[in-house]
């Protein structure tokens, strides 16, 4: 499996995210969020208006045993990077849980620049969860056989170089394979 999809499996399945709704109200959040943006978060430009042309956004809510928990936001941009055109995916999630007498607040911010066919160029994570902030990117290198992969929590950072193949894509590429052709 690609490290990226990895990276998005941990990212996105503890959010409890489903197509099915609770009938029941098991877990009652005490009121509805309210999230203070995040502090040093990268990258600083995911909750502005993307600097190129929109390809497609999506909001969604995220639903945990029938109650709204959070919400999403997911640009696709096209985007200019010296000389050469990129598509750029960001998505914001932000998520707040009802443990116990405690609200746990999460935010997570994905950052995904990929050429045109599908071809991962760099990404970015981070999770910002009760003060404690990690991130995660990865560069591919030039001949696009090697992903490096930095790893930075409690102000610490770790890289390593893993295989890479340029198939492999990113978020986008990821997308299209469901779009093109469209699934009958």
């Amino acid at each position: 499996m690609p490290p990226v999809l990895i990276v998005l499996l941990v990212t996105f399945l503890p959010s409890g995210c489903t197509t099915e709704v609770a009938d029941t109200d098991h877990a009652p959040l005490a009121e509805t969020p309210k999230f203070a943006p995040p502090t040093a978060v990268t990258p600083a430009a995911a909750e502005k208006k993307p600097a190129g042309e929109v390809i497609r956004e999506q909001w969604s809510a995220v639903i945990q045993q029938g109650r709204k928990i959070g919400a999403s936001h997911e640009t696709t941009s096209r985007v200019q990077q010296g000389d050469r055109e990129l598509i750029e995916s960001v998505s914001t999630e932000k998520i707040a849980m009802r443990r116990q007498q405690n609200t746990i607040e999460m935010i997570v911010i994905n950052r995904f620049l990929e050429t045109p066919e599908g071809q991962l160029v760099s990404y970015e994570t981070t999770i910002e969860q009760g003060g404690v902030r990690s991130a995660f990117a990865g560069q591919v290198s030039a001949d696009g056989k090697q992903l490096t992969v930095t790893t930075t929590a409690g102000g610490k950072s770790v890289s390593a170089p893993i295989p890479w193949k340029p198939e492999w894509g990113g978020v986008y590429a990821a997308a299209q394979l469901l779009e093109n052709p469209p699934i009958e």
